[in-house]
């Protein structure tokens, strides 16, 4: 068995981060993910499969047809594709190409938007083969074997759905990894890595995930739909010897540690900030603004930790209350005092026309917070993307919700014309203020080192 492992090219080029509960375009820092689900997929897969090939053509700035040139002469049985919900009529015409294409190949599509309307996905589309819910390495395992011995009784695999005989087939209960340490280190060598850089430092990076799982309930995430509530841990011992491994060799030593909470454990992250020290990696990760304190902030810079993003949202209590945030003001200053004399590099996400919230309230949120001392802040709209509590609030309003529409970070998606005129000037406020425009110029100057440097090579 031959297999693709896909990320398709957006039809506005734009470069496209879609990994799991993440499915954004490249943010003004210029960063897109590497595709750690389709590399992951791959080396679970590499025993099932004879050859595998990957693809992120997102990242390489090629049409939908020039993608399909690249794949003439593999003469592939299976394509794994990553699909978006702000790309998603893009995806699916992707599809449908490759389908015209190799009408014998099987397409097995992974995300969370899929996850959400594989219903209608399947019936609208009988291009599409199969939809994968939530983390797809142990449904597509079981899928390939299926594939290979027809006698399998694919009803009986867990997290999958398709159709067959014109019945639906569908079992939506998620077959999540529940020994992570187990699990393979991905297949990065099916891809391009010269496409994945740091902003301002210009090295290549690659993810690695130490933990899955999100018990929080933040009424705009996706992530129970993708990794579930539990939080599962991979062991201190498997992480260390990914990151050797990854260190030898791709001659990488910049990370970022891909999870929905990375902090959500402390005495974890102590001991694994322990182990780090002697590697000399430069590492960045998420957090939650309620679980970090001087202790462990401290702990993370000395191994290596640069960057810490939080996703505060808003400022205003009542909001935060509204979106089941869990946290406080006090507790967003609290935390960010924590951290502030650590040397890390702080970025505050915060989201403009959640419920119960003004312009005005977001307004006072962004100037609340650069006061606070948060080095950069990125800002989103609201966007109720499938399968969020947020999703469901609009559905209530709505007599049909579009499996096409293409929900994202940067519009509004209540016909609301101050919101975004309101968003449009914060996101000009973010991007003017000093730290950001240093921060961009000396992006800029790395880039061009490395381009010639790459050039020269």
């Amino acid at each position: 068995m031959k297999a693709l492992f896909i990320n398709p090219p957006a039809l506005n080029l734009e470069k496209q981060t879609r990994e799991g509960r993440c499915t954004q375009s490249s943010s003004f820092w210029s960063l897109t993910y590497p595709p750690l689900s389709l590399a992951q997929i791959a080396a679970e897969i590499s025993d099932l499969t004879a050859e595998q090939y990957g693809f992120d053509f997102s990242v390489q700035g090629v049409s939908q047809d020039q993608a399909l040139l690249k794949l003439d002469n593999i003469h592939a049985d299976i394509a794994v594709i990553s699909l978006g919900t702000p790309t998603v009529r893009g995806d699916l015409l992707f599809c449908k190409k490759l389908k015209m294409y190799k009408p014998s190949i099987k397409i097995i599509l992974i995300g969370t938007h899929s996850s959400f309307y594989s219903k209608e996905i399947l019936e609208l589309h009988p291009e599409i083969d199969f939809v994968i819910h939530g983390e797809p390495e142990r449904p597509i395992i079981e899928l390939v074997k299926s594939i290979l011995r027809p006698q399998i009784d694919q009803e009986t695999i867990k997290g999958i759905s398709y159709i067959h005989n014109n019945e639906l087939y569908e079992n939506k209960e998620l077959h999540l990894n529940t020994n992570l340490s187990q699990s393979k280190i991905p297949r990065w060598d099916l891809f391009d890595l010269n496409n994945y850089r740091l902003p301002l430092r210009g090295r290549k990076f690659l993810l690695i995930s130490p933990q899955r799982g999100c018990p929080w309930k933040c009424s705009f995430c996706t992530a129970p739909l993708y990794s579930g509530q539990s939080i599962r841990t991979r062991t201190i011992d498997s992480i260390i010897s990914e990151i050797k491994y990854l260190k030898a060799t791709y001659n990488i030593s910049d990370f970022l540690f891909w999870s929905d909470t990375f902090t959500a454990n402390k005495q974890f992250v102590l001991e694994l900030c322990e182990q780090l020290i002697p590697l000399n990696i430069n590492w960045v990760s998420n957090s939650r603004i309620d679980t970090i304190d001087q202790e462990l902030a401290h702990k993370m810079y000395l191994s290596g930790c640069w960057i810490l993003t939080f996703g505060i949202e808003s400022n205003n209590d009542k909001t935060l209350l509204e979106i089941k945030k869990g946290f406080t003001h006090k507790e967003i200053e609290k935390g960010f005092n924590a951290v502030k004399s650590s040397n890390i590099l702080t970025i505050a996400h915060i989201i403009a026309g959640l419920p119960g919230e003004s312009p005005r309230d977001f307004i006072n949120s962004y100037k609340v917070l650069s006061q606070m001392g948060f080095d950069f802040i990125q800002p989103y709209l609201a966007s109720p993307f499938p399968g969020t509590a947020l999703f469901r609030q609009l559905k209530s309003s709505r007599k049909e919700i579009d499996v096409y529409e293409e929900y994202s970070q940067e519009k509004t998606h209540t016909q609301n014309i101050e919101w975004q005129k309101t968003f449009n000037n914060i996101k000009l406020k973010c991007f003017f203020r000093v730290k950001s425009i240093v921060f961009l110029i000396l992006c800029a100057v790395k880039s061009s080192y490395v381009f010639r440097r790459n050039k020269n090579y």
